[in-house]
């Protein structure tokens, strides 16, 4: 065990969903292992009961405030300013670069080690000139960087001018004692209205307009044709201008009573609706007029770590989440043939869906929890402590 502060910066934690609160905790976990002490600080809202996790191996700090878009730098300034003034010498790692900064100008007063992460949206997004300049100051200023694809080092190096060797890759990671295979989702089933023998597609993700949801209920008149028992599961929160369109789409196409719309899923219930499904889809895709794309899809590890085969899309950081005919498939994200052809074939041969969310579990096993990814980290950070 290393005696060495360790702070982890990030707006969202679970329960919050999203990639950036998954990080955050899967890796904080895991720190706890190598350094002693760990902190994670997250805004109030994002945790709202202060007990959540007191078993951790971390101590949680909720910050306060309000309007986090505007004022994030300040907030995490004010904070780090905080454990600065308590914890000498410590390591600093932000989720984000909004974070990052309000956290390295604190350089000057203090000595300390920035890490800075960077998942997707926040480095595509498209930005004034003034906000590219403060994406590089908190990436140039950061002792290094870590990316959680391929895709988004690419992304970084393409709108910043930034030394390869400050940015590593670090793909995302799952916990397998929580999404496992074998689980019984009878009830649940009984619970949505679904039949036994119903074969059941599902995007569980939030509602947004890159996730493609289009792109599969356009899809799914031809999968009815070969599978008509099959019910389309849209599992999410989302824009409710989203919800509403794609809701008229299912009108449109008379499909009402082959897509159901959960709302909001998390906890526990998680792994039942990943066991409930038959094939993982989610074929997002870039909208680059405002810099919208998918950074990694840490959904497509989770649903692996179920056992199920997933179809994703050759757009953005999925392509380092989904290995095309192994762990599952990669598709034209607007390509609606291309999609279902592709749950058809899966739905039409159960031998090769198992296989292929066999392989996903056990390359999550080999190189994708969170103990594989964070001892990758914690070796990066040695130089440091």
């Amino acid at each position: 065990m290393i005696q060495k502060p360790v702070a982890v910066f990030s707006e969202d934690f679970p329960p919050t969903s999203g990639g950036i609160a998954q990080w955050a905790l899967g890796v904080a976990a895991q720190l706890g292992l190598y350094f002693e002490p760990v902190f994670v600080f997250t805004k109030k809202k994002s945790v709202p009961d202060r007990c959540f996790y007191q078993d951790a191996p971390f101590t949680l700090i909720r910050m306060r405030g309000h309007d986090w878009r505007k004022y994030r730098a300040f907030y995490s300034r004010y904070y780090g300013w905080k454990f600065l003034l308590k914890h000498s010498r410590p390591i600093l790692i932000a989720t984000t670069w909004g974070l990052s900064q309000g956290l390295y100008p604190l350089k000057k007063a203090f000595s300390f080690t920035l890490i800075t992460v960077a998942h997707g949206l926040e480095v595509t997004r498209k930005s004034t000139d003034k906000g590219i300049r403060k994406m590089q100051n908190s990436f140039s200023r950061s002792d290094f960087c870590v990316a959680v694809s391929e895709f988004t080092k690419r992304r970084i190096q393409e709108r910043i001018p930034l030394d390869p060797s400050k940015i590593r890759v670090l793909p995302n990671g799952i916990d397998l004692d929580r999404f496992y295979p074998g689980v019984d989702t009878s009830d649940l089933r009984r619970q949505l209205g679904l039949a036994p023998e119903t074969k059941i597609i599902m995007t569980l993700a939030r509602v947004v307009e890159r996730k493609g949801h289009d792109t599969v209920i356009r899809a799914l008149p031809k999968i009815l044709a070969a599978h008509p028992n099959t019910v389309y599961l849209i599992a999410g929160p989302g824009r409710e201008w989203v919800l509403e369109g794609l809701k008229n789409l299912v009108r449109q196409l008379k499909l009402e009573d082959r897509v159901l719309f959960t709302g909001l899923v998390t906890g526990k219930d998680l792994v039942l609706y990943y066991n409930l499904a038959d094939v993982y889809i989610m074929v997002s895709r870039e909208l680059e007029e405002r810099g919208d794309t998918e950074g990694f899809g840490i959904a497509f590890l989770e649903a692996n770590g179920c056992g199920k085969p997933v179809i994703g899309s050759t757009s953005g950081g999925i392509p380092d989440a989904v290995v095309d005919g192994e762990t599952g498939f990669l598709v034209d994200p607007l390509d609606t043939d291309a999609v279902a052809e592709r749950v058809i074939r899966l739905l039409s041969d159960p031998a090769l869906a198992k296989r292929l969310g066999k392989n996903g579990r056990l390359r999550i096993q080999k190189q994708f929890t969170w103990g594989h990814v964070t001892k990758q980290l914690v070796q990066w950070m040695e130089p440091y402590a």
